[in-house]
């Protein structure tokens, strides 16, 4: 059965009261469940505690709201929640008092339910009421009574909200019993607008804030009783300092209107204040017979700021259905959940907000984004993969919505905490440690590593100079090119590292040497069949021969350029001895290549000093 819905609106001005009137057929009584998390109990003096979903839709709205004036967005504090709270809770508590006799921002300690924190509320606040029967009204029909403030001649309300220099916002509500008409309930709003700590806009590309502005959405026009009030417009000369925009004169200033058509169209009621309800000057009129959809163009004209005059126009259009009305609201994240640990999937993901066109991703190391930040821009899909993220670390992550309105507000914070993804070192199968006689067009051959998608080669000289690197190798096997020949008789130290995104990757290295052995004559011992060791050495080295048939012959220690700087005769050598040690003190720290002259065989072998 339908019930019959009355609201009874009353808007707040710092010095005027007035009274708004609709009714409507309600079908069905919706409770309070969506707007709190803790109900407001006004007869026993109780603030109710807002769900942050109800608070950040109203900051999304105000931003939206803003966006379509081209400013900035502002911020939610959550501080003066107590505040707004406090003072919805005092109104609805003394709503027979309003205006009879009391200014509601100036409540007196008689009050019921007075508190200070409620009496800041209503000194720096928007305030609004609205008496119903039957299903609550929703908290931003304060937003579409404060933007037309009907009967408002100051138009207060909606200055503050389209104030450039505005920072921040707290919002509060209050819903009970009225007291001022029998049978009926009471919901009040309050929406902390006034403080001295305003915005940076030095970087706003504005001039003015008019009222409305281009293609505007007609429910922030048109009241509940589809009237219309005063257009409004503010100039902005001083980015930097609010009041010198106080000094903004409109006696000489004239208004011209034409609609799509060219026609001259008349503007009433004109009148212009400097007073500091929000926006610190205003020049106000009316339209008679102002038609919804049709496009007028604005000129105001001989505006004077410290003795310079300066023309604006702009256009508008107030209707039901406006291009791109409103940036999009706020994305929902979804993935990874927050405070999820030990993630190793690093795709972020998160819902579609409408009439988005890109986003806006952030990533922080701290939930204030000052740390170690990495911004993504212009996303097209709803999940990104970042890389660069290191193991075992708390990420902090964000994201917006943006079309050619404007930015949503950012989402909420979620944080996740990455694993500790280490790839393990590969194998290296060729060359082996020490080996000598490597083509100079080598084939690389190593072992897969879990979890690697890919492999970097790195070769450095013996200066530790990268000569060589060959990044998103795909298979455990790289063969060089001609275009890629090594230097003959180098020493190289090879350094293979796997990869995968946001994993930290262990490397490994071997050292080789390619030397041309085409002019030494007889075979070339394995490499097990004569040791040299330890390597690298210090101050000593040993050889050791691993078949007893070899015959030590002569062994000569070079640089890297051939130079011989130690040789030593062996043919002397007790041909039982397999094991045979040098003193190598007095050869500085560096890599060196050992030849060992056998019995018709060579073996050379890169040798590291170190100290």
């Amino acid at each position: 059965m339908k019930r019959l819905r009355i609201i009874l609106v009353m808007l707040i001005s710092l010095n005027l009261v007035n009274y708004l009137y609709s009714f409507e057929n309600s079908a069905n009584i919706s409770g309070l469940e969506e707007y709190y998390t803790t109900f407001p109990d006004v007869a026993n003096c109780k603030a109710g505690t807002l769900k942050d979903s109800e608070k950040q839709a109203i900051l999304q709205e105000v931003n939206q709201i803003r966006a379509l004036h081209k400013l900035k967005p502002v911020e939610y504090r959550s501080q003066y929640d107590a505040n707004t709270a406090e003072a919805a809770l005092m109104l609805a508590a003394n709503d027979d008092k309003i205006g009879n006799p009391d200014n509601p921002h100036l409540p007196p300690n008689s009050w019921k339910c007075f508190t200070n924190n409620g009496k800041d509320g209503c000194q720096n606040s928007n305030l609004a009421y609205r008496w119903y029967m039957g299903t609550p009204p929703a908290s931003n029909t304060s937003l579409n009574m404060w933007m037309t403030d009907y009967g408002v001649s100051e138009c207060g309300h909606r200055r503050w909200i389209i104030d450039p220099f505005l920072k921040f916002i707290a919002f509060g509500r209050a819903d009970g019993q009225s007291k001022r008409f029998q049978n009926m309930s009471i919901t009040t709003m309050t929406i902390y607008v006034i403080s001295n700590d305003k915005q940076n806009i030095t970087d706003w590309q504005g001039e003015f804030v008019a009222y409305p502005f281009q293609d505007y959405p007609s429910k922030y026009f048109y009241d509940g009783m589809n009237r219309n009030w005063l257009l409004s417009f503010t100039a902005i000369f001083d980015k930097s300092n609010y009041w010198n925009n106080s000094q903004v004169k409109f006696n000489a200033a004239t208004i011209e209107i034409k609609d799509s058509k060219g026609n001259n169209i008349s503007a009433t009621d004109v009148s212009y204040a400097n007073d500091g309800y929000g926006v610190p000057n205003i020049i106000k009129w009316n339209i008679p017979g102002l038609k919804k959809d049709e496009k007028y163009t604005v000129t105001i004209k001989n505006v004077d700021y410290k003795g310079t005059k300066k023309d604006f126009t702009y256009w508008f259009r107030v209707t039901d259905n406006p291009v791109n009305p409103m940036p999009p609201p706020a994305p929902t994240l979804v993935s990874p959940a927050n405070n999820q640990t030990n993630v190793t999937d690093f795709k972020l993901t998160w819902n579609l907000s409408e009439n988005a066109e890109s986003y806006i991703l952030q990533i922080a190391k701290s939930n204030d984004f000052k740390t170690a930040l990495k911004e993504y821009k212009d996303l097209k899909e709803t999940s990104f993969i970042p890389t660069g993220l290191e193991s075992s670390t708390k990420y902090f992550w964000r994201v917006k919505a943006v079309n050619t309105a404007g930015e949503s507000q950012w989402s909420a914070v979620w944080n996740f905490t990455t694993a500790n993804l280490v790839l393990k070192a590969a194998k290296i199968i060729y060359p082996e440690n020490s080996a000598v006689s490597v083509p100079i067009t080598p084939k690389f051959i190593w072992t897969s590593v879990a979890n690697a998608t890919s492999y970097t080669i790195k070769l450095a000289n013996f200066a530790s100079d990268t000569v060589f690197t060959k990044e998103f190798v795909e298979d455990t096997v790289y063969q060089f090119s001609d275009s890629e020949k090594l230097k003959e008789k180098t020493l190289y130290e090879l350094i293979l590292f796997p990869y995968a995104p946001n994993y930290k990757s262990t490397p490994t290295s071997v050292y080789f040497y390619t030397e041309d052995l085409s002019s030494i004559t007889g075979d070339v011992p394995n490499d097990e069949s004569i040791l040299i060791y330890p390597n690298p050495a210090k101050d000593e080295i040993i050889i050791e021969k691993k078949i007893s048939n070899i015959a030590f012959k002569k062994l000569e220690i070079a640089d890297l350029a051939g130079k011989v700087l130690f040789a030593k005769d062996l043919s002397n050598t007790d041909s039982d001895n397999n094991l045979i040690q040098f003193k190598i003190s007095n050869l500085s720290s560096g890599l060196y290549m050992v030849r060992i002259y056998t019995n018709g065989k060579i073996v050379s072998y890169p040798m590291i000093i170190s100290r």
